[in-house]
């Protein structure tokens, strides 16, 4: 079952989505004295990081990973740490020691290797539980860089991995379902008309997450809960 909150416009959602990753933020940093938060890329989240970058959080005391990122340099026009950096990072002032980026510039074996590496020392362990990740939605449901027919999208017990997308030629490295899974909260931005279908499909096709890996998603466990706006939630409410 979708857990989907509607907001009237973009700007709307992603202000909820940031108050609510602020919220989590504030609850690791008591209880457990420290944030470790994984972001995704694209064009959606830019709303909700310059939401995020005027809230007053401590900077100091959160780590910032990566659903999924492009295999490229990190000043690239489609890097997703770039887009990070500019709507969020240098306007909140967050420290360069917090902030863990795939290296995209690296062949994509290599820039896996590194990142898990990464997580594994930051962790303390191979295994990531993170406090929160924000996750996004695309058009043909996709998820982090799972896309439709993905294989590893059906795979047990693996942290990340580097993917080919075959439709955009090409490399990504991103977080596995189990990665996923294990996060203590999940929360997913989807705004835009295009976004409706995909939403739609999600929460009411029968469960196949290889053609709809927005449907990993909705999996029991660590809460997941879709800020939308009434553009992507339009089919939802004709239901």
């Amino acid at each position: 079952m979708m857990n989907a909150l509607v907001f009237p416009t973009p700007a709307d959602a992603a202000q909820g989505c940031a108050g609510a990753l602020r919220a989590l933020i504030d609850q690791a940093i008591a209880e457990r004295g420290i944030a470790r938060v994984a972001v995704s890329g694209g064009s959606t989240p830019k709303l909700m990081f310059d939401a995020l970058a005027r809230m007053e959080l401590d900077w100091r005391k959160i780590d910032w990973f990566w659903v999924d990122e492009r295999c490229v340099p990190p000043d690239h026009e489609l890097s997703n740490y770039a887009m990070t950096a500019r709507h969020l990072f240098d306007p909140a002032g967050v420290p360069p020691d917090r902030i863990h980026r795939v290296r995209g510039e690296l062949p994509p074996d290599e820039a896996l290797e590194a990142y898990l590496d990464e997580i594994a020392r930051v962790f303390e362990s191979p295994y990531p539980e993170f406090d929160a990740v924000q996750l996004g939605l695309g058009a043909d449901a996709h998820t982090a860089s799972l896309f439709p027919g993905e294989p590893r999208i059906e795979e047990i017990g693996g942290v990340a991995a580097a993917v080919h997308v075959e439709k955009l030629d090409q490399w990504r490295v991103t977080l596995l379902p189990e990665a996923l899974f294990a996060a203590r909260a999940r929360l997913v931005l989807a705004t835009g008309a295009d976004k409706a279908s995909a939403v739609s499909r999600i929460a009411y096709d029968l469960l196949n997450p290889l053609e709809l890996p927005g449907q990993l998603l909705l999996a029991p466990g660590a809460p997941s809960v879709f800020y939308l706006d009434e553009a992507a939630a339009a089919d939802l409410e004709r239901q």
